[in-house]
């Protein structure tokens, strides 16, 4: 393993160490799951989301509103997309 510094919001820190002791963990290996977590779900983007699971919808009226659904959906992608890529503009000093 390699070790590393990361900055955390208080609050954040608060949080994970209240899990860590929840679960009896150390807070490093909280920190390990949630990004190895997080950087499976990003492996995962090919994906998108499964139209299976669309179809489970709560008020039965999906069919009729797919094109509102999948439209918020890649609102919502294209905003964090655009979010990702700022902060990396910001971080490099390009923005």
């Amino acid at each position: 393993m390699q070790r590393t510094t990361i900055f955390a919001d208080p609050d954040l820190m608060r949080e994970l160490k209240q899990l860590a002791r929840q679960q009896q963990r150390p807070v490093a290996a909280v920190i390990r799951e949630a990004l190895g977590q997080y950087l499976a779900s990003k492996r995962q983007r090919g994906r998108r989301f499964s139209f299976t699971e669309m179809g489970e919808s709560a008020t039965g009226d999906l069919s009729g509103r797919v094109d509102a659904v999948v439209r918020e959906h890649l609102q919502q992608e294209f905003e964090r997309e655009r979010q990702s890529w700022t902060e990396e503009l910001r971080k490099r000093g390009e923005a």
